[in-house]
């Protein structure tokens, strides 16, 4: 009687030995994200400087306009400001999305998240086990429940 023992069987392995594949798919994954961090970079840098140009360009216009026509003016009459309007407010979303996704990929919590699609079907397979052992344990054969 003492030799026998119970058997019991889970098909959720918890720890599981990484493969060779798997770490592959890691230094896949590091080496896309460090390319993305680094065009984001290269894009912050990039719209800080438009920014900068540009807004300076505005600033010496707004200086040196003179709104009454006078005898002697530094720029034309209708003087199209709208591109450079335009590069104003356009580099300051690119700043602002981009210093936003550095941030997010320097904070832990953010960037140890794991991917939203990966978690999601993880999430919904389990949820369907789930369900369906509830299914299993409440019905009795003498009471079948319909589904619609």
């Amino acid at each position: 009687m003492a030799a026998f023992k119970p058997g019991f069987t889970s098909e959720f392995n918890e720890f599981e030995a990484p493969d060779a594949g798997h770490q592959k798919n890691a230094k896949t994954a590091r080496l896309v994200e460090s390319a993305r961090l680094a065009l984001t970079s290269l894009a912050l840098c990039s719209s800080i400087i438009i920014l900068g140009t540009s807004g300076d360009t505005l600033s010496v216009f707004n200086t040196t306009h003179f709104r009454n026509n006078s005898i002697l003016s530094l720029w034309p009459a209708k003087f199209d400001l709208r591109p450079t309007v335009a590069l104003v407010v356009c580099s300051a979303i690119v700043v602002a999305a981009s210093a936003l996704s550095v941030a997010a990929s320097k904070i832990s919590a953010v960037s140890l998240a794991p991917s939203s699609s990966t978690h999601a079907q993880d999430t919904d397979t389990s949820l369907f086990r789930y369900e369906t052992n509830l299914l299993s344990t409440a019905r009795s054969p003498s009471s079948p429940q319909q589904f619609a």
